[in-house]
């Protein structure tokens, strides 16, 4: 999967919106998937900043291996990726906001610009894209009002669906439960037979937030695929702040 088709992925996945709950209804004091999606749709609304350290194992025909980043974002706002190799070797830093993506190349010391609709138009797809919005991809954390709800009960577990419609594409957000607890939830941004899928798993208690500390990544028209593994998870963490001076004192490459 070529650069441009994965950031047109990962845009697309920024167009959402956090869960409607009027038809759920929350039991006190016992665990069911409604009270589960009812309580993560509260904790939704209170996650603002995420500190965090993770390695990303890439698949695909142009690149197999591994990297570290470092994550400091906030919502609505800015997020700051530093990629390192497993020898600490940085590799690139990368700044988002609502209006560009600056990215800091340490092997040639260059700083490339790219414009916030560069991959993807709002004047031909009907959304208008927010980067800041990257920080729900990161954290699971997504608003599906309006969409509609499935559920599907069985023996071994239980399935709640949202399923909402964006321009030529259906979005699917699927929370997926045994009798005792919620196994995964799976993002699916489907237009034909070969979806990208994204798999959040492993959720553990941070900071009084359920925080998955595993997502895969899956575009199944190419094969191409991607794992993150937190490390270490820091949320709405104190004294936070985010250092852009790097940017501050480059001026973007004109190659």
């Amino acid at each position: 999967m070529s650069l441009n088709s994965l950031i047109k992925f990962l845009l697309a996945l920024m167009a959402f919106l956090v869960i409607s709950c009027s038809s759920l209804k929350r039991t006190e004091g016992v665990f069911t998937p409604d009270s589960f999606i009812f309580d993560y749709n509260i904790m939704q609304k209170k996650l603002e900043k995420l500190s965090a350290i993770a390695s990303v194992h890439l698949n695909s025909k142009f690149f197999n291996g591994s990297i570290e980043l470092e994550i400091n974002a906030t919502r609505n706002d800015t997020i700051l990726i530093d990629a390192y190799t497993f020898l600490g070797i940085n590799l690139a830093t990368v700044l988002l906001t609502n209006d560009s993506i600056l990215v800091y190349v340490s092997i040639n010391d260059k700083l490339f610009r790219l414009n916030k609709n560069l991959f993807f138009d709002p004047a031909k797809t009907g959304f208008d894209i927010q980067y800041g919005d990257l920080f729900s991809l990161m954290t699971c954390y997504f608003d599906l009002t309006e969409a509609s709800m499935m559920k599907y009960f069985s023996n071994d577990g239980y399935k709640i669906i949202f399923k909402k419609p964006l321009g030529d594409l259906i979005l699917l957000y699927e929370f997926n439960f045994d009798k005792r607890d919620v196994q995964n939830i799976k993002l699916t941004l489907q237009k034909d037979p070969n979806p990208f899928e994204v798999i959040y798993s492993n959720f553990k208690k941070v900071d009084d937030f359920l925080f998955p500390h595993v997502i895969e990544i899956k575009n199944n028209i190419d094969g191409t695929s991607a794992m993150v593994k937190y490390k270490s998870v820091k949320l709405n963490p104190n004294n936070f702040s985010i250092d852009t001076e790097i940017f501050k004192e480059l001026q973007p490459s004109k190659d």
